[in-house]
């Protein structure tokens, strides 16, 4: 058993509880879920309940696709600028030179993927940035969450 450290809080993951407990698997998110449920359901702070399966791991998507399918499928109101401009605000800083870098605690929120370009001059090869399985759910919450408190104002 190994604990990760996300946001300086100590995690496991249901497979981990599993094999600690003895349980199945399958029997272990079946308790998680509704666990999660009723504390939902009394009001009780949830976030620390996160389900990332193996394919949101492998399967990072764009910013902006990111984005748009968390305005479509968890009401998030802000526009893509106000979405970029918060992840800008909480998440990067500018170096020296004037680029912007992740915080180190948060890149493994985030890759970067070689894409290649066509252009009228030839194809270009750029890089992607995307935001991984775990980026999307944590900083989803995140995101929900300061958008109802009106954390990104224009």
């Amino acid at each position: 058993m190994q604990l990760s450290t996300i946001d300086k809080q100590q995690t496991m993951t249901s497979r981990e509880i599993a094999e600690l407990t003895g349980k199945r698997h399958d029997h272990m998110m079946r308790d998680i879920r509704n666990v999660s449920k009723q504390l939902k359901e009394a009001g009780e702070d949830v976030s620390g309940f996160i389900e990332a399966n193996e394919k949101d791991k492998q399967n990072p998507v764009s910013l902006r696709t990111w984005i748009k399918t968390m305005q479509s499928e968890e009401g998030l109101s802000w526009n893509q600028r106000q979405a970029f401009q918060w992840l800008d605000d909480k998440y990067t800083f500018k170096t020296e030179g004037g680029e912007r870098q992740f915080y180190a605690k948060y890149r493994e929120f985030f890759t970067l993927e070689p894409v290649v370009i066509s252009t009228r001059s030839g194809n270009k090869q750029r890089h992607q940035l995307k935001i991984t399985g775990q980026g999307q759910i944590i900083l989803g919450d995140k995101m929900l969450a300061d958008a109802v408190k009106g954390g990104c104002n224009d």
